[in-house]
C-alpha cells in the first residue's frame, strides 16, 4: 500500500503524459487536415477518401484531449486502449494513402514517443516491433515496393533507429529520476552513534552513483583529527588521523573544487592521492557545512560522466548536513547531560547532603551525652533516624525522577504532597536539626503550583533556609513565598550575621564580583530568575523572582 502523497504525485504525473500526448495527438490531427487539404490525390483510388479519414481522426482527437483535461486517464487499461486505437489509426492512414511511401509515416513516431511517455522503454520497445511488422506487411502489398524494397528498406531502418535512440533516452530519463527519487528520499538522521549513520550514509551514496567504493574525510569543529571513512563491497572503516592529511592528497588546483579526474589526463597527483586511490577515475565532491569541512571521493567505476559531478554535489552538501545535524544533536545531548548533573548535584547538596551534615551534628551531641543524659541521648537518636528516613524518601524521590519516563514505577495511587505541607515539613526539619525558628508565609493559588514550578520553589527554599542556619547562626527565619500561574516571588530573612560583604546586591553583580551563594545563584540562573541580596551585621534578605 502506497502512502497517499506517492499516490497523488503519481496520478499527477499520468494525467501530465495523457495530457503532453494528447496535444501531440492534436497536432497531427491538424497536420492530416491541412495535407489532405494541399494535396487531394493523397489518397488510393479504391481507398476511403483522406478527407473524411482526417476529419475522423480530428474528431477522435479533440474528443480524447477533453477527456485528459477533464477525466485523467489512470487505469492502465484505459490508456493501453487509447494506444491501441492510435497505431490502428495510424496503420489505417498509411495503408490507405500509398502504403510505404505514404507521408503520414511520422504518425508512428507519434507512437513510439507516446508509448515512452506512457509505459516506458519496454512499452516502446513492444510498440516498435509492431509498427515496424505492420510498416512491413503493409508495405510489401505494394506491387511497386517488392519490385524496389530500398524505401521501404530505408524508412525501416529509420524507424529502428528511432526506436534506438528513444530507449536510449528513456534508460537515461529512468536513471535519471531514480536518482532524484533517492535523492529526494535522503534519510534524516536516524542514529546518535557517529558509525553507524557515516556507513549508512556512504551506503547510499555509492548506490546513488553505482560506485562501488567511496571515502568520506571531513574535520569537525574544536577537534585535532580528521575522520576517515573508507567503505567498499567488503569491509567499512572509520578511523582518526592527522588533519593535515587532506592537504596532502588535494594538491593540484584542479582538485580544489568538485572534480572528475582520470588516470591518464595528466593531472598531477600526490604520494597519498596515489596510495588511497590508486589509478583509478575519481570523482569527488567537496563537504561543507556549519561545523564540518572535508571532501568524499567516489572510486572503482571506470565510466564516470560529467554530469555525474552535479549529483557528486549535491551528495555532498547532504552528508554534510547530515553530520551538522549530528555534531549539534551531540553537543546538545553533551549539554543536556551537563546542565542534569549540575541539577542532580544541587539537590544532592540542598537536599541530602544538608540532612546528613543535621545527622551528623546529632550525633555529636548525642554522643556527648550519652553518659549524662541518656533521655536527651535518646532523642537526638530519635532525630537521626527521622532524618534518615526522611534522606531515604527524597533519594528514592530522586532516583525515581532520573528513571526513563518507561522504567517509572506506576503504583495504583500515589499522589504528589502539596507544596505548602512539604514547606511547613522543611521548617519542622531544619528546626529539630539546626534548633532555629522558621516560620512560613505562602501565598499559593487554589489549584496549587505545577509539580515541576514547586520542586524548584522547593529547592530554592531549602538552599536559602540552610545558609542562613548553618552559615549566618541566625536564631530565626522568616519565608515569604507568593504564587501566581507560572510567576513566583520568593523572600528570605534571616537574623544571622550576614554575609562578609554588606550591601544590596543584584545577581548579576554577584555573579561579577564572584559573591554570594553558589547553588542558590545557579538555581536561580537555570531558572532564568532575578536575585537580589541584601546583608548587613544584622541579618539578611533574599528576594528571588522566577
Amino acid at each position: 500500500m502506497y502512502p497517499l502523497p506517492a499516490v497523488k504525485t503519481a496520478f499527477l504525473q499520468l494525467a501530465r503524459a495523457e495530457r503532453v500526448i494528447a496535444v501531440g495527438r492534436l497536432a497531427l490531427a491538424l497536420f492530416s487536415s491541412v495535407a489532405v487539404s494541399l494535396d487531394p490525390d493523397v489518397g488510393l483510388a479504391a481507398a476511403p477518401d483522406p478527407a473524411v479519414l482526417a476529419g475522423f481522426f480530428a474528431i477522435y482527437a479533440i474528443v480524447v484531449a477533453l477527456v485528459a483535461w477533464r477525466w485523467p486517464l489512470f487505469a492502465a487499461r484505459s490508456r493501453v486502449a487509447i494506444h491501441v486505437i492510435d497505431l490502428v489509426l495510424f496503420s489505417a492512414f498509411i495503408e490507405f494513402t500509398h502504403a510505404a511511401v505514404s507521408p503520414f509515416f511520422m504518425f508512428f513516431l507519434f507512437s513510439l514517443l507516446s508509448a515512452l511517455t506512457r509505459f516506458g522503454v519496454r512499452g516502446m520497445v513492444i510498440t516498435a516491433v509492431v509498427a515496424i511488422v505492420t510498416y512491413i506487411t503493409l508495405g510489401s502489398m505494394d506491387p511497386r515496393i517488392r519490385s524496389d524494397p530500398a524505401y521501404l528498406i530505408m524508412r525501416t531502418a529509420w524507424l529502428s533507429v528511432a526506436a534506438l535512440l528513444l530507449g536510449y533516452h528513456g534508460a537515461y530519463r529512468d536513471r535519471f529520476r531514480k536518482e532524484l527519487s533517492q535523492l529526494a528520499r535522503w534519510p534524516r538522521i536516524a542514529t546518535e552513534q557517529r558509525e553507524p549513520l557515516v556507513r549508512e550514509t556512504l551506503d547510499l551514496a555509492c548506490d546513488l552513483l553505482r560506485a562501488p567504493h567511496a571515502i568520506l574525510m571531513w574535520e569537525e569543529q574544536e577537534e585535532p583529527f580528521l575522520y576517515v571513512a573508507d567503505r567498499d563491497a567488503r569491509h567499512f572503516s572509520l578511523i582518526r588521523e592527522p588533519p593535515d592529511l587532506l592537504d596532502e592528497i588535494v594538491v593540484d588546483d584542479a582538485w580544489r573544487g568538485s572534480f572528475l579526474t582520470r588516470d591518464d589526463d595528466g593531472t598531477r597527483r600526490s604520494d597519498a592521492a596515489r596510495e588511497r586511490f590508486g589509478y583509478d577515475d575519481v570523482l569527488s565532491a567537496l563537504v561543507e557545512g556549519q561545523s564540518v569541512n572535508g571532501r568524499i571521493f567516489f572510486l572503482g567505476r571506470n565510466d564516470f560522466q560529467f554530469e555525474d559531478v552535479a549529483v557528486a554535489e549535491i551528495i555532498g552538501r547532504l552528508v554534510a548536513n547530515r553530520l551538522d545535524q549530528l555534531h549539534v544533536e551531540t553537543r546538545m545531548r553533551d549539554a543536556a547531560v551537563s546542565d542534569e548533573r549540575l541539577r542532580v548535584a544541587r539537590d544532592l547538596h540542598d537536599g541530602i547532603l544538608q540532612t546528613l551534615t543535621g545527622a551528623a551534628l546529632q550525633l555529636e551531641i548525642a554522643n556527648q551525652l550519652v553518659e549524662r543524659d541518656p533521655s536527651r541521648t535518646r532523642e537526638h537518636l530519635r532525630n537521626v533516624q527521622n532524618l534518615v528516613e526522611e534522606n531515604q524518601r527524597e533519594l528514592r524521590a530522586l532516583i525515581d525522577e532520573l528513571r526513563p519516563e518507561a522504567a517509572k514505577p506506576r503504583p495504583f495511587f500515589s499522589p504528589k504532597p502539596l507544596l505548602s505541607p512539604r514547606l511547613r515539613e522543611l521548617a519542622e526539619r531544619f528546626q529539630r536539626q539546626w534548633a532555629v525558628e522558621v516560620s512560613v508565609d505562602a501565598d499559593l493559588p487554589a489549584t496549587d503550583v505545577p509539580e515541576s514550578l514547586a520542586l524548584e520553589i522547593y529547592g530554592l527554599v531549602n538552599e536559602a533556609v540552610a545558609n542562613a542556619a548553618k552559615h549566618a547562626g541566625a536564631s530565626r527565619i522568616e519565608v515569604a513565598l507568593r504564587v501566581r500561574g507560572n510567576d513566583a516571588e520568593l523572600t528570605v530573612t534571616d537574623d544571622g550575621r550576614g554575609f562578609p560583604f554588606h550591601g544590596t546586591y543584584s545577581l548579576d553583580q554577584l555573579n561579577a564580583a564572584h559573591l554570594g551563594p553558589v547553588t542558590l545563584k545557579e538555581r536561580v540562573a537555570s531558572l532564568g530568575g532575578n536575585l537580589v541580596l541584601h546583608s548587613t551585621e544584622t541579618g539578611t534578605r533574599i528576594e528571588v523572582r522566577i
